[in-house]
């Protein structure tokens, strides 16, 4: 009974949030170059996340990824991101090989990119598992995205950050069982649903570790 109400309750919270989804998305044009001081921006390409993670959800995590994180930094209004990934990605895409993490960085200096950094995503593990615990009513989401940050802005492309981004959420077994075919990302109910919170929270920490990281090296 007290699960229930508790699950009530988060619904309800979270149903009125919807209500100001729409006024807080942002698109490129609603961006500014310079912060009030009159500092300029960390120039910033984000890439789409590159999803090698072979999940079986009926919409595609790349693009629910990379909008999150996009619309996270946007938001922040701490970078400014432009628009340069269709060039970089058609470059990349030459090679049928592609793989984000074992590309030759040097072809970046080679492009005429207004960006002074790269961001490069893979997601390689989106698992949604039982809990071995007979009892218990969560299942585990485990997640990881591969995240590199190119800095061009000298004579040589240079890593400011590699690493893998983990984490391991649970689910609520009785709402896990949920059609996603009926449910998928984009609709009213996701974003209100386990799995919606899940991708959300682990979306705005990974963008807030890319900003950090960027503005560190800006202005350190």
């Amino acid at each position: 009974m007290f699960l229930s109400q508790r699950i009530f309750t988060i619904f309800r919270c979270l149903f009125f949030s919807l209500f100001f989804i729409s006024c807080s998305q942002m698109h490129f044009q609603d961006q500014t170059a310079y912060h009030d001081d009159g500092r300029k921006k960390p120039i910033v390409c984000l890439l789409g996340v590159f999803d090698s993670s072979m999940s079986e959800l009926p919409w595609s995590l790349s693009e629910e990824f990379t909008t999150q994180i996009q619309q996270k930094i946007m938001q922040s209004r701490q970078l400014f991101l432009v628009q340069d990934y269709p060039l970089v990605n058609y470059l990349l895409s030459q090679d049928r090989n592609y793989k984000p993490f074992l590309q030759d960085l040097n072809v970046l200096h080679n492009l005429p990119l207004q960006s002074e950094y790269v961001v490069f995503m893979e997601l390689i593990r989106h698992d949604l598992k039982k809990s071995t615990e007979s009892v218990s009513l969560t299942e585990k989401l485990d997640m990881a995205i591969r995240v590199r940050i190119i800095d061009l802005r000298g004579k040589s492309p240079r890593i400011i950050l590699q690493e893998l981004f983990e984490k391991k959420t649970d689910i609520l077994g009785s709402l896990s069982l949920i059609d996603y075919r009926s449910n998928t990302w984009g609709s009213a109910s996701f974003s209100v649903l386990p799995l919606g919170i899940a991708h959300n929270d682990f979306c705005n920490t990974l963008a807030e570790r890319i900003e950090e990281y960027i503005l560190v090296a800006k202005y350190k």
